[in-house]
């Protein structure tokens, strides 16, 4: 077992695309921290300008308005209709250039997705590297339970996971002293609080997309899939469950928070430990039933 965690492991640091995600993630961590700045830093004068001029105009109030692509058309409740968020989009609402914080810009990371964007893409070429190159394959006719090859990929996983938080973290650090001449926090204990929870959400959902590779075995398959995750894409599918939910139990039901990615976008920076404990039980459910399904898989499959 630590043999093959030793593996994994080392394969992992030595794959060009590790760093090459890692360098990725830096320019767009700098360029999304660089683009906060520039509307942070737009005329106050022309936004209440332009919002005098709606009211003067008879522009509706926001209740009468429609959520269109984060905006709300005219005419329509706003409880008469359901959003649906595409892409990731940074919002610097509640910021001002003088109070700009790394734990604010951080938690910006991870709840539209921009994070684990690019920890899924590592994960899909990590996981399907070994249906490449033939490693399960070879080792798997080695060891006396193949689920030994789940865990020390999952193990592998995990360190990359821990890895990438402190880089990105360190990234956004260096990229707010950089842009704004200084690096503040607001609050140690609560950052630490909820990173440590978001760690354990992204571990899950990299498990939800090693499980699509290794069962699919389809090196684009996966990689849409695991992309399609963090854009939003999936959130249709959950808003035609809901309604299939309501139509035939007749009971409200809110898939999507129910999921990893949606326990990602909907935790606080200040959660509360309720809120934190559903979290880590949605991570630890998903991520046994990840397993589970790769232990299965690998036991019961063909390898050759």
């Amino acid at each position: 077992m630590l043999n093959a965690v030793r593996m994994d492991v080392y394969k992992m640091f030595h794959m060009k695309s590790f760093w090459v995600i890692l360098i990725i993630m830096t320019g767009f961590v700098y360029f999304s921290t660089s683009m906060v700045k520039l509307d942070l830093d737009e005329p106050q004068e022309a936004v209440q300008e332009d919002v005098s001029a709606g009211d003067v105009e008879g522009e509706p109030d926001e209740e009468n308005r429609i959520v269109i692509g984060g905006k709300l058309a005219e005419g329509v409740e706003e409880d008469e209709v359901e959003s649906v968020s595409l892409g990731i989009s940074l919002d610097s609402t509640g910021m001002t250039a003088d109070n700009v914080t790394v734990d604010r810009l951080v938690f910006q990371d991870f709840q539209t997705m921009f994070a684990a964007l690019f920890m899924v893409i590592f994960t899909v070429l990590f996981t399907f590297s070994d249906q490449k190159s033939g490693y399960i394959k070879h080792i798997g006719g080695q060891v006396s339970r193949r689920s030994t090859l789940v865990a020390s990929k999952a193990v592998a996983l995990f360190v990359y996971t821990v890895f990438y938080t402190v880089f990105l973290t360190g990234a956004q650090a260096v990229s707010a002293s950089l842009i704004y001449g200084y690096m503040r926090w607001e609050d140690w204990k609560a950052f630490l609080v909820y990173t440590g929870v978001q760690l354990l959400l992204h571990f899950a959902l990299l498990l939800v997309c090693m499980t699509v590779t290794m069962v699919v075995r389809s090196n684009v398959f996966s990689m849409t899939f695991a992309v399609c995750l963090c854009l939003g894409v999936m959130n249709l599918v959950y808003m035609l469950m809901d309604r299939v939910i309501h139509k035939y139990i007749n009971k409200d039901f809110d898939t999507f928070s129910h999921t990893v990615t949606g326990k990602i976008s909907g935790l606080a920076l200040d959660c509360t430990s309720g809120e934190a404990g559903r979290a880590v039980f949605v991570a630890a459910v998903f991520t046994v039933i990840m397993l589970g399904i790769n232990v299965y898989n690998i036991e019961k499959r063909d390898l050759v």
